[in-house]
């Protein structure tokens, strides 16, 4: 009868254990996915803005240089 007591508590323990094990990896899958999806977005953010201040600073540059060669045609 204890053979089978110890056996039961045995396989409680490796079903515990395997649960606990099993819930642990998914909480740290799950936080390295929330992770990867806060560094994706930062990312995006970040490349956005570089996009539009590039963008921007482009424009500003058209803006000048058009006026510049009015400013020179006026002044030959």
């Amino acid at each position: 009868m204890d053979m089978n007591l110890n056996s039961l508590t045995e396989e409680r323990s490796k079903s515990i254990f395997s649960a606990t094990f099993t819930a642990t990896i998914s909480e740290q899958t799950s936080l390295l996915l929330r992770q990867t999806l806060v560094r994706t977005e930062a990312t995006a953010h970040q490349e956005l803005g570089t996009s539009l201040v590039g963008r921007a600073s482009e424009f500003t540059t058209h803006i000048f240089n058009s006026k510049y060669k009015k400013i020179l045609a006026v002044l030959k």
